[in-house]
This record gives structure tokens, C-alpha cells and sequence, in this order.
């Protein structure tokens, strides 16, 4: 597939010793970005707690089953595709009930070879999007599998994404042609190129006329400066016209207003005392994949990035960095670091954290934050809260 790449804005590429290169057809603006720890912050810790919204009973084939999921914000409805059984869920948060049987789920035997792979989906009218590694499937609500679309071969500028967690294919304002996906740019040796980091990290995929246009974030300028292994996947957020991205070896996020057509970069990383480690760029090749299972160990990491809509707070998550052995000489690993969950206000001033069980999956719906939690045959919707 032959994709067209063009952009209103160009790559805005933060501050670096090697000046400051802005290539652009209209303004950008962006505010510079450091990933050095404040040491004049103090913590205002929390406590984590939570409700039970809801509960429905699920058949015996659904337990134990993993299931990716979409929102649909204003109805209070969430899909779960239960990719084991190739069975779309529909359930209502607002009646608390689960509606089985949903068209969607009629799919095909056309079709369903197509979804052995899927990784995430998108729900839109009367149409459901699957996609994997290399595709995008269509079904038809009342004819089952339609056609599929590939989106990523070796001669394109980008490869597009599908299988993060936090940073999921969506619809773009309600414009059926127009996907936002998750991008990385196809350069010589990725991640370990420090070219990689200067380019965006997401597009706009125009399913009409195979047109891409770029949005105007990149990594943060730490990442220019510093190599940070296999540490740099991004979490994104879309609130309107605001984006808001969130690295995984930074403080700080990158928020853009499409509509202001502006870029800056904020603190919105833990209260505790932390201090970030990296390689060096120089070196970059002499680096093993124990060096990077020990700086994950070491250094900060922060995942996740949401909106809570009934406590009117943005949450991220944050893995505390921890000693590379413990008081016993063992060695630590990632799974023994405390996790914490950081909240600041609409305006992004800094509220508070506090310290969680594994958040796992979670979505944000009318009723605020909600987790998923499956226990003898019945799904448990926990609602998130805070109190100080």
C-alpha cells in the first residue's frame, strides 16, 4: 500500500546541544523540556480506594477470559471483545446489566481467521474495526466480515501501532475516514537511532485516500540528550481537541491543543525524591538486555494517563525506583517496586498520590474510573477513588 504523508504542521523538535531545528509550514510553539527531578517538591500522599458499581453474572465460557474494550463515553456503554471466542460484549453501566448477543457478534466464518491477531478494535455506528500487526478488518453490523485493509509494509515513512494498552486506534470526531493511531517511525536500527526520538508519535490515517498526516509531538528532549534502553513507550490521552502524551522514562507530559495549533511541556510526575539513570548515546550498541531489565529496576517509570470524570482529576501511574539488590543481596526486579497513582487538578496542579495494588486494565466512563475485576463466574466493575 502506497501511503501519502503530509502535514499542516511539521516535526517540532525540542531544544537539544545541538540547537534547535523547527521544520514547520504554519506556527508551533512548544516550551523547552528537562527530565531533571524536583527536588523542591514535597508528597501529599493519599489513600486508594474503591467501590462496586456494578456486577454481572458471565457464562462459564467468559471467565478467566481476556478481553480488549472501547467506551462509548456519552451512552456509558463499554464493548468487550473476547478474543478467545471471537464474541463482542455489549454492557450498560447505566442500567448495570450486560447485553450479549449483540450484532457485532455474528461474525463470519469468512472472517473470523482475520481476527486471530487483533489487538485492539474500534466500535463506530454500524461498522466494527480490527486491527493487527499489519491490517485493519472490517465488519459489517448485519453482514458479518467485509473486507481488510493493510496498513503496514517495509516502504512506508511510519508503522502504525494497535497493541499498547494505553494508546488505542480511535475514531477522530466522529469522521469515519480519519483514524488516530499509535506510530514509529521506520528508520535503520529504531529505537537504538537517536533520529527516532526527533520524529512523532502518532498520526491521523485517512482510510479514503491512504493520506497520513503527522501530529507535531516527539519525545521529550531527555530522550535526545539520553538513551533510556528499552524504556520509551508513550501513553496518550484525548480530551476534545487536546492531546496529551505521557513517556515512560519522563516527568514531565507533552500536551497539544490542535485547535491553538500549541505544544508545551509540563511537571506532572511524583512528589517523592527520584533521580534518573541512562546510557550513554555513544555506546548505544554495547548495551545487553540485562542492562535495560536494570535500569527499568533502578529508575523511575511511569504508565498510564487518564482523565477521572466524577473526581474532575488527571491520573498517571508511577513505579517507584528501587535498589538494584535488596537487604537480603538478591536481586530486585521490576515486580518489586511499590506502584502509585499521581492526581493533579484540571488545571494540572499537583493533588496528591497514592500508593495502589497493580491498577491492570481500567477505563474512564461518566462514572468516573473503572476497573474491570472477574471472581467466580461474575464481572465486578470497581470505581476509583481517592481520599486524602
Amino acid at each position: 500500500m502506497k501511503l501519502i504523508i503530509k502535514s499542516k504542521i511539521e516535526m517540532c523538535i525540542p531544544n537539544s546541544i545541538f540547537g534547535v531545528i523547527l521544520i514547520m509550514l504554519v506556527s508551533c510553539t512548544s516550551t523547552p523540556e528537562k527530565n531533571t527531578p524536583r527536588i523542591d517538591l514535597k508528597p501529599n500522599f493519599l489513600k486508594f480506594t474503591h467501590d462496586t458499581l456494578a456486577s454481572v453474572h458471565l457464562p462459564n465460557s467468559f471467565v478467566a477470559l481476556n478481553f480488549n474494550y472501547q467506551v462509548q463515553d456519552s451512552l456509558n456503554i463499554i464493548y468487550f471483545y473476547h478474543k478467545a471466542t471471537n464474541y463482542l460484549s455489549k454492557v450498560d453501566l447505566n442500567s448495570k446489566k450486560i447485553i450479549y448477543n449483540v450484532p457485532f457478534a455474528n461474525l463470519s466464518e469468512l472472517g473470523a481467521d482475520k481476527l486471530n491477531n487483533s489487538t485492539s478494535f474500534v466500535v463506530y455506528r454500524d461498522t466494527i474495526l480490527f486491527f493487527d500487526s499489519e491490517y485493519i478488518h472490517f465488519f459489517l453490523r448485519s453482514k458479518g466480515y467485509l473486507r481488510s485493509k493493510k496498513i503496514n509494509d517495509n516502504n512506508q515513512p511510519y508503522y502504525f501501532l494497535i497493541s499498547q494498552s494505553t494508546f488505542k486506534p480511535i475514531i477522530e470526531n466522529n469522521n469515519d475516514q480519519t483514524i488516530l493511531l499509535p506510530a514509529i517511525p521506520n528508520i535503520p536500527f529504531g529505537s537504538k537511532n537517536k533520529l527516532y526520538y526527533s520524529k512523532s508519535v502518532e498520526v491521523k490515517l485517512n482510510l479514503g485516500n491512504n493520506s497520513v498526516d503527522t501530529i507535531p509531538v516527539s519525545y521529550p528532549k531527555s530522550f535526545l540528550l539520553n538513551y533510556y534502553g528499552a524504556s520509551f513507550n508513550v501513553d496518550r490521552y484525548l480530551k476534545k481537541h487536546t492531546f496529551y502524551y505521557g513517556f515512560q522514562s519522563s516527568d514531565t507530559i507533552t500536551i497539544y491543543d490542535s485547535k491553538l495549533n500549541t505544544i508545551k511541556n509540563i511537571y506532572f510526575g511524583s512528589h517523592q525524591k527520584h533521580d534518573w539513570k541512562n546510557f550513554d548515546w555513544d555506546k548505544v550498541n554495547d548495551y545487553t538486555s540485562q542492562d535495560f531489565s536494570d535500569l527499568f529496576v533502578i529508575n523511575p517509570y511511569y504508565t498510564d494517563f487518564g482523565f477521572d470524570s466524577k473526581l474532575k482529576l488527571f491520573y498517571r501511574i508511577y513505579y517507584e525506583p528501587i535498589s538494584l539488590k535488596n537487604e537480603k543481596n538478591e536481586f530486585n526486579s521490576f515486580y518489586d517496586k511499590r506502584q502509585f497513582i499521581l492526581f493533579y487538578d484540571e488545571k494540572l496542579n499537583y493533588y496528591g498520590e497514592a500508593e495502589m495494588q497493580f491498577l491492570g486494565i481500567h477505563f474512564d466512563t461518566k462514572e468516573g474510573t473503572i476497573i474491570p475485576y472477574m471472581k467466580e463466574n461474575k464481572l465486578y466493575f470497581l470505581k476509583l477513588d481517592v481520599t486524602k
